[in-house]
C-alpha cells in the first residue's frame, strides 16, 4: 500500500485503504463515514481523460482518509 500521505492510483490500492482505515477505526471503536462510492467499470470511457471517474474517485478517497484522520487528531 502506498504511504498514508499519497493519493491512491488504482483500485486495488483504494481498496486496501479502504481496509486500512477500518482497520484502524476498529482499533480507536470508531465509526467512520462511508468512504466514496466506487465507480463502476463502464463508468470510464477508457479514452484518457484528465478528470476521469476514477481519478476523481481516487481523490475523494483521498480527501474522505484526510478529513477522517483529521477528526482522530
Amino acid at each position: 500500500m502506498p504511504p498514508a500521505t499519497s493519493v491512491p492510483s488504482s483500485l486495488s490500492e483504494a481498496r486496501a485503504l479502504i481496509s486500512t482505515m477500518r482497520a484502524k477505526a476498529f482499533a480507536r471503536h470508531a465509526v467512520l463515514p462511508e468512504p466514496p462510492e466506487e465507480p463502476l467499470p463502464g463508468d470510464c470511457c477508457e479514452r484518457g481523460c484528465d478528470r476521469c471517474v476514477f481519478t476523481v474517485y481516487y481523490e475523494a478517497l483521498d480527501a474522505w482518509r484526510r478529513a477522517i484522520e483529521r477528526d482522530w487528531k
